[in-house]
């Protein structure tokens, strides 16, 4: 049975086309280091157990998940991979045509990307057009001191692109801080000509 569950993993981690499953090494999980281009960086996923749903194409992560792409680093309570081809019996070379569509991660959404931490109930991200979707009571987005909180929050990660909504009867809270060295600047007299 166990041989099986380890073929089931490589298999998995190789008709995925790019996510790598590693079983879970300790309670924060192996280190990653990002690759230099993360919108073509590879998906690694560590979790407690998966399950596959392979005629429905999607595999479910549970328990104490963690998803590394390049900078982008999620953790979650679930994570659901929904992707193309057949990951149990895939065909002779169809590893590199299997490719994930979505991930949708559930239950206490952490994010840590380069410049900025998110909170959220649920997180939807498209690997392809790296956007991600944010979703909770409300969902955070921090960069260092300035905040943004809605119900809904897009951030277009290639664009560099952020829409956010209040839902109902709620409002889009944002505060903004001048960046460390701006006041200074303001406060600073100009040289005389």
């Amino acid at each position: 049975m166990r041989k099986r569950a380890l073929w089931l993993l490589a298999a998995a981690a190789a008709a995925l086309g790019g996510v790598a499953y590693a079983a879970k090494a300790s309670p924060a999980g192996p280190a990653a280091s990002p690759p230099a281009e993360p919108a073509a960086a590879a998906i690694e996923i560590v979790s407690d157990r998966m399950v596959v749903q392979n005629a429905e194409k999607w595999a479910d992560f549970l328990g104490s998940v963690r998803l590394t792409r390049g900078d982008l680093v999620m953790t979650s309570e679930k994570l659901r991979v929904h992707y193309e081809g057949d990951l149990l019996n895939p065909g002779p070379g169809s590893g590199l045509q299997d490719t994930v569509r979505r991930l949708v991660a559930t239950g206490r959404v952490h994010i840590v990307s380069g410049n900025y931490v998110a909170d959220a109930d649920q997180a939807d991200y498209d690997p392809n057009t790296d956007v991600l979707v944010l979703l909770g009571r409300p969902a955070t987005v921090t960069r260092g001191e300035n905040t943004l909180a809605g119900t809904r929050i897009v951030l277009n990660r290639r664009e560099g692109r952020a829409e956010a909504e209040g839902g109902t009867g709620g409002r889009v809270r944002a505060r903004f801080h001048a960046e460390p060295g701006e006041e200074k600047k303001k406060a600073a007299p100009a040289a005389a000509p």
